[in-house]
């Protein structure tokens, strides 16, 4: 993926995509980024630069537009993560921040939830006291 590739793929993902660990079954969390829009074309070619597959038409319920997404999980969220987080927003960088740190410490969603409101009302645990320290 080109600079310019990449640049394209922050902004997509800066205005309709999410990053956080995801539960499967019991303990284990994988690591998920994931982009969900309407446009199939923009998302079929996320999906080429990613190396991922686009998934759809997803339908929502009537009156609703039918929904594509693409996602990728575990280590190549952790690759793609680190990959956009230079050219992130604050708000952005945070859900990015927030997957990896679950990753490393195999934290369920609820649990890395609750390290994300701690990190917003200042009390940093010790795996995040340095992670925000720039940002903040």
């Amino acid at each position: 993926m080109t600079d310019f590739e990449l640049g394209w793929v922050v902004g997509i993902f800066e205005g309709e995509g999410y990053a956080g660990p995801r539960k499967l079954s019991g303990r284990s969390v994988c690591p998920v980024i994931a982009i969900g829009m309407t446009d199939e074309d923009v998302i079929k070619k996320v999906a080429s630069l990613i190396g991922a597959t686009a998934k759809g038409p997803l339908n929502r319920g009537p009156k609703r537009k039918l929904l594509w997404l693409v996602r990728v999980f575990g280590d190549r969220a952790i690759a793609l993560g680190n990959k956009m987080l230079p050219h992130l927003g604050a708000r952005r960088t945070k859900q990015v921040m927030i997957m990896l740190e679950a990753a490393k410490y195999r934290l369920t969603p609820r649990e890395a939830g609750l390290r994300a409101s701690a990190v917003r009302w200042g009390k940093r645990s010790s795996g995040m006291k340095n992670m925000f320290a720039q940002g903040e």
